[in-house]
């Protein structure tokens, strides 16, 4: 096979066989940039696999610290006042606040492993200032089994003000 290649490349003017060098030379040039490019591409590829490696060992020593301070944390919390049912708390504090004109929107629950996070979006419209204040008291009575995430307000000229609440509460799994 090589001698036949040599008996072709002998047969050819000194012309052709500077292009056919030249040819050679650009393919020869061209393959090995392509393959420094994926060897540089792989090296990448590695080095970034070997951080996440390192990212995810640094978290599996951490976890019986984490674990730890998970049971310290659970210590303090009082299960017989976890909010089981956000939507019949949130009433329960509406009623007997006295308010009629309200809504509620439910988000869908945030399940992890160890928690669930339930999320409720309550409108109050038309109220008194110190009426949503009373109100505020009484949600944050049970802070931190049941805690405001965010609130917006906004106020006619009449002294009325509608509320806008997303409330939060979670649940631990055994």
């Amino acid at each position: 096979m090589l001698s036949k290649i040599r008996n072709y490349f002998a047969s050819k003017t000194k012309r052709e066989k500077i292009l056919l060098l030249a040819l050679a030379w650009t393919a020869l040039f061209i393959w090995f940039f392509s393959l420094a490019k994926r060897q540089s591409a792989l090296g990448e590829k590695i080095d970034s696999l070997n951080a996440q490696i390192e990212s995810a060992n640094l978290a599996i020593a951490q976890k019986p610290n984490a674990e730890i301070k998970l049971r310290e944390a659970r210590a303090l919390i009082d299960e017989s006042k976890i909010v089981k049912d956000l939507r019949v708390e949130a009433e329960k504090i509406l009623k007997t606040g006295g308010f009629s004109n309200f809504s509620m929107s439910f988000a869908p629950d945030t399940v992890m492993p160890k928690m669930t996070v339930r999320t409720l979006g309550l409108s109050l419209q038309r109220d008194t200032i110190s009426h949503l204040i009373a109100f505020e008291q009484e949600v944050l009575k049970l802070a931190p089994y049941m805690f405001f995430k965010s609130a917006e307000f906004t106020a006619d000229s009449k002294g009325q003000m509608s509320a806008r609440y997303e409330i939060s509460s979670f649940e631990f799994k055994k």
